[in-house]
């Protein structure tokens, strides 16, 4: 992604030094150019990014190390001779290379520079890397080692706790946020127990916390994770923390609204598990919040799908509706699609409508076409046979009479024998004459 391109200084009056390092590998995103002085007078040291003294074109050191770059990589080059004047000035060298030279030797220690070079490149690239990401998100990131120090934080964190980078760097939770001990035991504040619960379970955890950011309490969801060493061991969490309160008041918001409305409703997100309820859905269905929210629709119903789960209600499937039937109340179900701002699904809106009397007067009009059916059944001209008299039914079968009635009606028969009857069958018999001799006159 970057090139750089180093320029190299040589200050000596043997080109030995120059021809071997010219001979030395490529490293991967960087070029070099080579400029040889017999000494430094005139020369702009700032410019250069590797320089190499070597001990027969020595000046004085300290007007050297004051007009180089801060960045700048200086070899001392010294043989057996100048061994007293190395004594001296060893602290001020980055690296020493011995005379005579070995061009082995030359090319290992300067390919060792220019990758310790490049190391340090990538570093502050990988570190703009990582500001670039984390001042880019509205959220709050920060670091911090194994006691509470903060070590790095974004804009989104500075914003937050009005103080500047330099300001929060090594600083501790207390002084940041603005907050005393004793307020924060009496509140409801768990941001240092929570780092405590990261550190000893070494892995992410999300937590719900509650921060006082100026003169106001705001709500954050954070998720918090450990920070390993080479070795294994945590040294320290990274944080980051999204600001829900304004989505926790719209949600208060949107619980007045629903508590408000006349009809039981419940909330599920797109995997159709239950995130609110109101009243009136507790009440139609006697069973607690915490029983409902967070679990699956499903866990509302038994084992048959036919009945909620207390078995209070009796679930009945008619064409396009969905009706929940109690001894004394029907819910007809109604779900809406709740769509994010993207047009996506989010979730599900049930609503619970109270439609018994509805339900009453459909279940009576039914029994009245019923009825009426019956009635135009018993209407009309009915084949009858003349003589035993057996009625014919509309598929060709003869019923009897008092059957053909009772199956087309709410008819009941009980049988007994008119007077004629009587006459005809039992007029000979005594008992029979004996009874009507007894019957008093009508």
């Amino acid at each position: 992604m970057y090139h750089r391109k180093l320029n190299i200084l040589i200050v000596t009056q043997n080109d030995t030094l120059e021809t071997f390092l010219k001979q030395a590998p490529a490293v991967e995103q960087f070029s070099y150019e080579f400029f040889c002085h017999a000494h430094v007078h005139g020369v702009d040291l700032k410019n250069y990014g590797i320089i190499l003294l070597d001990d027969d074109a020595f000046t004085p050191l300290d007007e050297i190390f004051a007009a180089k770059d801060d960045q700048a990589v200086v070899v001392g080059c010294f043989s057996a001779d100048t061994f007293s004047a190395l004594a001296e000035n060893y602290p001020c060298f980055d690296q020493i290379w011995i005379k005579p030279f070995v061009k082995d030797k030359v090319l290992s220690s300067f390919t060792g520079i220019l990758k310790g070079i490049k190391a340090h490149e990538d570093a502050i690239l990988t570190q703009k890397y990582l500001d670039t990401m984390i001042d880019s998100l509205p959220d709050l990131i920060w670091f911090k080692d194994a006691k509470g120090a903060h070590l790095k934080v974004n804009n989104s964190f500075c914003r937050a706790v009005n103080k500047s980078k330099d300001q929060i760097q090594g600083r501790g939770h207390y002084y940041i946020w603005d907050i005393e001990p004793d307020e924060y035991a009496k509140g409801e504040y768990v941001c240092l127990e929570s780092e405590k619960i990261v550190l000893e379970k070494k892995q992410t955890c999300r937590f719900d916390e509650t921060v006082k950011c100026g003169n106001e309490l705001r709500r954050f969801k954070t998720y918090k994770s450990p920070i390993f060493d080479i070795d294994g061991s945590v040294i320290g969490t990274v944080g980051f923390a999204h600001d829900v309160t304004d989505l926790q008041n719209l949600l208060i918001e949107l619980n007045i609204l629903i508590e408000s409305l006349p009809f039981a409703v419940m909330i599920t997100d797109k995997d159709r598990t239950i995130t609110s309820v109101n009243q009136k859905f507790i009440d139609h269905f006697m069973i607690d919040r915490d029983q409902v929210v967070g679990k699956s629709v499903d866990a509302l119903l038994d084992e048959t799908q036919t009945f909620t789960h207390s078995k209070k209600w009796a679930i009945e499937r008619k064409k396009n509706d969905l009706l929940l039937v109690s001894d004394k109340t029907v819910l007809k179900l109604r779900e809406e699609n709740l769509l994010d701002i993207f047009g996506a699904l989010a979730g599900y809106l049930h609503i619970f409508m109270d439609t018994t009397l509805a339900y009453q007067l459909l279940e009576e009009k039914n029994k009245l076409e019923k009825a009426i059916e019956e009635i135009k059944q018993l209407s009309g001209l009915l084949p009858i046979c003349a003589s035993c008299k057996k009625i014919r039914d509309d598929k060709g079968y003869w019923k009897q009479i008092e059957t053909y009635i009772s199956a087309h009606s709410e008819a009941e028969f009980s049988h007994g024998m008119c007077p004629d009857c009587s006459e005809k069958i039992y007029g000979n018999e005594t008992w029979y004459k004996k009874k009507k001799k007894n019957r008093p006159p009508e």
